[in-house]
């Protein structure tokens, strides 16, 4: 059984990896949006004074962040 081997060209590579590029910042973007609007309900939910320390003991953002 003898084995094709197709070469792929550069331009056709390049075109995928950018494509895949603009998945992930797209993807990364959406999940910045959704962990801020999850963080503002919190806020709302611990009330003034507990901000700091909710963010402390449960996720890794700082309030300066």
């Amino acid at each position: 059984m003898s084995e094709i081997i197709t070469m792929r060209d550069i331009d056709t590579i390049t075109t995928e990896i950018q494509t895949i590029e603009g998945q992930v910042q797209r993807f990364a973007i959406y999940g910045c949006i959704e962990i801020g609007k999850r963080l503002v309900e919190v806020k709302e939910i611990v009330g003034h004074g507990g901000w700091g320390k909710y963010l402390a003991e449960k996720v890794r953002y700082s309030q300066q962040w």
